[in-house]
């Protein structure tokens, strides 16, 4: 079976190690047995702290990375949305000039058709450089950039003029190291119909998916490449031209040096499957010195763990030698066990050892949690931001003083009226709402003002009946009654706000939550009643509830959860 670099390096590795190993048994032989014993067990514990601190740099190595080929993979998919809507932009705009009789008049003279064009340019906001008309065969009649004297050898022109419908090219580069262009192509049809030229726009990459490319996280770059696999757009003119080389990841990623940094990209097509896909594809790159800044940070405090446990482990050795000794039985490293002797009964783990189980799980829990985040954000709120641009836009070109009735189908007041209700829309409540869960700061008004807010926002997804001793949570300094600090009001709030939403999951439609203060303890309780015969959906809340427990127990409480009869119940306790 074939082994990776890394399983190769771990074997010889190990084998060293071994060597080691043999020769210093051999160094410790005229030492005494307690010595001898004890330098064996410490050699021991950092043969396996090494092992496992080597596996644990490995693995989170190859997850980081994965994780950012995929977050890589999630932008690219964005970014390339975007190319695709300026490309579609820039192709309407090439048949609205196309409609003009001016322009595709054969008879027109060859200095108005030049007028016209240059008008076009100027006077409308759209991602050309330049406009060229020609006919079949090639021949430029009029072109608003006096160096462009040939098109027959255009593949948007040939196109165009073999299938007689608008086409686009791939990024064209004439010259390696020069930014180069991007053609679309239209028929033009005297008054007759008859197809008679072609009209050609071309258009600059750089200014074509200026915000596109201009789009970044992080200090991410993107890049266009296109059908020949070079350099096309997105990095200094030097490398335009130059080919595209990196190496796959296993999250779909790759890794590529783009313009000197070492990066992890995502790979997404423009405008596939459409009449503008010319195989051209949006590269969205994040520079590695991010992932690996992430995976130092986790390995050093990995180091910090590993040395701790392997002196805690030295140390409990050398007690269970030294009570060895007194009672006068022969090591169990070096003698074995004595036939005569009662088995030791087993001792239980230390509950050290579940700490990092816990802070695995609490990691996990909060990387879920800005996936989800991360999510909404990029599939739901930049999508329709984008879609209500696009109406507005669209509404805007649409306006003519002459135009139909308002009430025709498709009018531009009721276009515009429409995108700016939906960008409302996404403002005052998709972006509120992932505002304030990334940072509730109406918490700052106390908790119950807090999960007064909470109930009106959970409305559509749960009825929350609330039961608060107003004072639980006094804010005001002066109160007989000593307020929760800011960091207990944010896990009690979040504490509801998940267990709501993992009891509307469970079946729930309403809920309660009760606030108290005791003399002892403030409690905050949320329960509903579910279904007696479900014993899945317990335990799922059950596991929901973990992320609060650790949260809670963090801050000094208490998490109980326990279901009697049809009714499920999660209290969590402060000392007051």
């Amino acid at each position: 079976m074939p082994q990776d670099g890394a399983t190769t390096r771990l074997a010889g590795g190990l084998a060293a190690l071994a060597r080691s190993a043999r020769g210093l048994l051999v160094w410790l032989a005229p030492v005494s047995p307690r010595v001898r014993t004890l330098t064996v067990l410490a050699a021991a514990v950092a043969l396996v702290a090494a092992v496992a601190y080597y596996g644990a740099d490995t693995f989170s190595r190859r997850a980081v990375d994965q994780r950012a080929a995929t977050e890589a993979g999630s932008l690219a998919a964005v970014t390339a949305h975007l190319a695709t809507g300026d490309a579609f932009n820039t192709y309407m705009e090439m048949l609205r000039y196309a409609e003009d009789p001016r322009v595709h008049q054969r008879a027109t003279p060859r200095d108005v058709r030049t007028g016209v064009m240059r008008q076009d340019l100027y006077l409308n906001t759209n991602n050309l450089a330049s406009l060229i008309v020609a006919d079949r065969s090639g021949t430029v009649l009029a072109s608003t950039d006096p160096s462009v004297t040939r098109v027959l050898d255009s593949p948007a022109f040939q196109q165009a003029r073999s299938t007689l419908t608008p086409s686009s090219s791939d990024v064209v580069l004439p010259q390696a190291g020069r930014p180069g262009y991007v053609e679309f192509a239209v028929p033009l049809k005297d008054g007759d119909g008859t197809t008679w030229g072609m009209l050609l726009g071309r258009a600059d990459p750089a200014r074509l998916w200026k915000a596109t490319l201009g789009a970044q996280v992080d200090g991410s770059r993107n890049v266009v490449i296109n059908a020949s696999g070079v350099y096309a757009a997105g990095v200094p003119d030097a490398l335009l031209g130059q080919p595209w080389r990196g190496q796959p990841l296993a999250g779909g990623g790759v890794r590529a040096v783009v313009a000197g940094v070492d990066s992890i990209c995502g790979l997404s097509p423009i405008g596939k499957g459409s009449q503008i896909d010319q195989g051209s594809t949006l590269a969205s790159c994040l520079p590695s010195s991010l992932v690996e800044a992430e995976h130092a940070q986790a390995m050093g405090k990995q180091g910090w763990v590993t040395v701790a446990g392997a002196v805690l482990a030295v140390v409990m050795g050398g007690v269970a030698l030294s009570f060895g000794d007194r009672r006068r039985r022969p090591l169990l490293l070096l003698a074995g066990p004595r036939e005569d002797a009662a088995p030791e009964p087993e001792e239980p783990a230390p509950a050290a050892a579940a700490a990092p189980v816990a802070a695995t799980v609490l990691i996990e829990a909060y990387e879920r949690r800005n996936e989800r985040l991360s999510e909404q954000l990029r599939d739901d709120v930049r999508a329709r931001l984008l879609l209500a641009g696009a109406q507005a836009d669209e509404a805007y070109r649409r306006i003519d003083p002459e135009s139909a009735a308002e009430d025709a189908p498709y009018a531009p007041s009721g276009l515009h009226a429409q995108a700016m209700a939906e960008l409302e829309a996404v403002r005052d409540r998709e972006l509120r709402a992932i505002e304030q869960e990334l940072y509730p700061g109406i918490v700052r008004l106390g908790l119950p003002n807090a999960l007064k807010a909470l109930r009106k926002e959970l409305e559509p997804v749960i009825d929350l009946t609330l039961e608060m001793d107003p004072l639980a949570d006094a804010v005001d300094e002066a109160s007989d009654r000593a307020a929760i600090d800011v960091g207990r009001r944010l896990v009690l709030y979040r504490f509801v706000l998940e267990g709501a939403r993992a009891l509307a999951e469970a079946g729930a439609r309403e809920a309660f939550v009760t606030l108290g203060r005791g003399e002892a303890a403030v409690t905050l309780a949320i329960g509903a009643p579910l279904d007696e015969t479900d014993d899945a959906a317990a335990a799922a809340l059950d596991a929901r509830f973990e992320t609060s427990r650790l949260a809670i127990e963090a801050y000094g409480g208490a998490l109980d959860r326990a279901r009697d009869g049809a009714q499920y119940r999660a209290v969590a306790t402060f000392p007051a």
